[in-house]
């Protein structure tokens, strides 16, 4: 699990470093395929687990981009206002459990096979 929430991080500061997301995702899901093909022996369980991996990353990077580009279409003189209204924003929900299944899904899967 730790080593998931540091993949994480480095996913997040992957566009800081001017780094695609997207190639930062492919990374995750390279070295978690490493991590099941060590402990599986096994390049069909390493490949279902970079496909599974990657595509929660970069299901979550998009819904991130997602959620940055409609903040920034919003007016910007509304943090200005005194009454400033919160709206809901729906991209919440995909990118919270994106991030549960990414960091607490091995502990839910092995917690189902025992």
């Amino acid at each position: 699990m730790v080593v998931n929430i540091i993949l994480l991080l480095f996913v997040f500061g992957a566009s800081k470093k001017k780094l695609s997301p997207y190639i930062a995702a492919a990374i995750f899901g390279g070295i978690k395929a490493v991590i099941y093909y060590i402990g599986s022996k096994s390049i069909i369980v390493a490949l279902i687990a970079f496909v599974i991996f990657f595509g929660l990353v970069a299901g979550m990077v998009y819904f991130f981009a997602k959620l940055d580009k409609r903040e920034a279409v919003d007016d910007p003189t509304d943090m200005y206002s005194s009454n400033p209204k919160e709206e809901f924003k729906w991209e919440y929900i995909p990118i919270t459990t994106f991030v549960l299944l990414i960091v607490g899904g091995e502990l839910l899967v092995t917690m189902l096979v025992l």
